[in-house]
């Protein structure tokens, strides 16, 4: 727990480089997730009809599949060259991870933005399109600002759950803490496992200040 372990940290960037790893890739698949979820589930909240619900199980889907599972789908989806991944074969890449990350993210992100939605009072929806906003410029200035702190949480959670899967190319601070103690590197370990406690520390401060009627 000594200073130089940090130092080290932050000044050598081979060792910064999982963290810093981590990090994007977690944001990454926040944000795709994001982009994805949000209009599903307002989509979803506002007519339950048949497409609404299968498209809702397909995102949910993930959460009954075991790691594994999604993980050789994976392999066999982007193991030579597609369209879906620009005419590349991702395997033992970068973007191969932030890839799974979205799709483990995508089902938490969901309920936390369905609960989100429902939680709103559509009447100022029908207010906004009274007054001429369309549908559009009604989303994003009305409804996305009122589900924001379900959205803030539920990205959060997932930030915090995504931290730590493996790549070759990605290395992720997990990885790093193990790798360091079987190197007997200890003091950089422990530094990587309190700045992990610190980045979940400030992340989890976030979600109870914005929801602290349902916390508390």
């Amino acid at each position: 727990f000594t200073i130089e372990n940090y130092q080290m940290i932050f000044e050598k960037s081979r060792v910064l480089k999982p963290m810093l790893n981590s990090l994007k890739m977690s944001l990454m698949a926040v944000i795709a997730g994001l982009i994805i979820t949000v209009p599903v589930a307002y989509v979803v909240t506002k007519n339950n009809n048949i497409h609404n619900r299968l498209a809702k199980f397909i995102i949910m889907l993930p959460w009954s599949m075991p790691a594994s599972a999604i993980a050789v789908n994976l392999i066999n989806t982007f193991n030579q060259k597609s369209i879906f991944a620009f005419n590349k074969s991702l395997i033992g890449g970068f973007y191969i991870l932030p890839i799974a990350y979205t799709i483990y993210a995508l089902p938490l992100l969901f309920s936390s933005n369905e609960v989100a939605m429902k939680s709103i009072n559509l009447g100022l929806e029908e207010s906004s399109r009274s007054l001429g906003a369309g549908k559009l410029k009604t989303f994003y200035n009305v409804i996305i600002p009122n589900m924001m702190p379900g959205i803030i949480s539920g990205a959060i959670l997932v930030f915090i759950r995504t931290i730590g899967l493996y790549g070759v190319y990605n290395r992720p601070i997990s990885i790093s803490i193990i790798t360091n103690m079987q190197e007997f590197n200890i003091g950089i370990s422990m530094a990587y496992g309190v700045l992990v406690i610190a980045i979940c520390y400030v992340a989890l401060g976030i979600i109870f200040k914005l929801d602290k009627k349902r916390f508390i």
